[in-house]
């Protein structure tokens, strides 16, 4: 299901603190939209972007999202309405991809194993969808440390890596765990069918 957001007036503008301008848009009908709080110079505005590039193409709506809002605040009720009552009420994801959120997670330790468990631990508290930053940990190390999150009773939906080129998905949930995952680069046309 799509989500399209509403044309916003110069009216609404001066109501309304936070709205999402329009940033790019594809021929696959892809679009990007950023809110007019993000800062471009964030440290991880450019892995954001790279990420909502790699969806936009593939024909996504990607928005990405403003990342400290209280909880009990008008403007988190307006973006983040849909965790209210669940366990991620208060949490505020970075990215809303075809009206689902996902948090992405990037790392500044050398030592591969403990940024991704720092990671893990962080991004799975926003989001049961998260793309983490590559770390130098292979795809089985991945799944293994996923089982054993699953088995402490974590709720993980999708686990994406960003990749210097590209992003991949590792696992995906419904059962089906995926070990030899496709690899889509940022100028892959379109997804292959199943």
């Amino acid at each position: 299901m799509r989500s399209a957001s509403l044309p916003i007036t110069k009216l609404m503008k001066e109501h309304i603190e936070y709205y999402p301008e329009l940033f790019e848009y594809y021929p696959s009908n892809g679009i990007i939209e950023i809110y007019n709080c993000i800062s471009r110079i964030d440290s991880d505005f450019e892995s954001l972007l790279k990420i909502c590039r790699f969806f936009a193409k593939q024909g996504s709506h990607c928005i990405i999202l403003p990342k400290t809002l209280h909880h009990k605040s008008k403007e988190y009720h307006n973006i983040f309405g849909q965790l209210l009552e669940s366990k991620y009420e208060g949490k505020c994801p970075d990215l809303l991809i075809d009206g689902v959120f996902y948090e992405h997670e990037g790392h500044i330790s050398k030592n591969g194993r403990r940024a991704f468990r720092n990671m893990m631990n962080r991004g799975y508290a926003q989001s049961s969808r998260v793309i983490i930053d590559e770390c130098g940990v292979t795809n089985s190390f991945i799944l293994r440390s996923v089982s054993g999150k699953q088995k402490i009773g974590v709720k993980i939906d999708e686990l994406w890596v960003l990749r210097q080129h590209e992003v991949e998905l590792v696992y995906k949930s419904e059962r089906q765990q995926i070990n030899a995952a496709p690899v889509f680069n940022e100028s892959s046309e379109s997804l292959p069918q199943k």
